[in-house]
């Protein structure tokens, strides 16, 4: 029977040849020795990877992965170019890579990851992704919802603002009086 010990260690010590082999399909993707039909294996890899990171309490490698995984999922369907978006993913998938080692050099203290930048390579890839098209059904966060005009007259509003009260004669001050004091005084008549 294993161990949590020994599922840990398989854990990060899978992950960083997952990350390997994901940097060696980037380089063959780069110099075009291999074909963009490997993709979805890179995907399936990458969300393998997420979905072991999440259960497992890593919870950043699991975000990076499925950021990873969904910029594969893009590369296969044409909609994000390769010369600009192979050179982010092998960077960011080095730094997944890096993380995977980071956990793999625990401490007595625990295993965590304090210097590898993975929110950056998180948004780095996020940065990637397509905008929705300019159709009626996207993009209605920018436009108004109504040109009708707010729901609640703002001169209602302005009605139900109390004033403030300004003290008909002069509050007497001496050398230990401040500010504070005097307002409270004021409001005390």
């Amino acid at each position: 029977m294993n161990t949590a010990t020994d599922i840990w260690d398989e854990f990060v010590s899978r992950g960083v040849l997952d990350c390997d082999t994901l940097l060696g399909g980037i380089q063959q993707l780069m110099s075009e020795t291999l074909h963009r039909d490997a993709l979805p294996e890179m995907a399936y890899i990458s969300f393998s990877l997420a979905t072991q990171s999440l259960l497992l309490g890593a919870e950043l490698l699991g975000r990076l992965a499925t950021t990873v995984e969904r910029c594969f999922a893009l590369l296969y369907e044409g909609q994000l170019d390769p010369s600009s978006a192979l050179p982010l993913l092998a960077s960011g998938i080095d730094t997944m890579g890096k993380g995977f080692s980071e956990l793999h050099a625990a401490d007595k203290s625990g295993a965590r990851i304090e210097k590898t930048p993975l929110d950056a390579a998180i948004y780095e890839l996020e940065t990637l992704y397509p905008l929705p098209a300019n159709d009626d059904d996207t993009l209605q966060i920018l436009r108004p919802a109504s040109k009708a005009g707010p729901d609640v007259l703002l001169g209602r509003l302005a009605q139900n603002v109390k004033k403030p009260e300004i003290p008909s004669k002069p509050v007497p001050r001496d050398k230990n009086t401040t500010d504070a004091s005097i307002a409270v005084t004021a409001d005390a008549d």
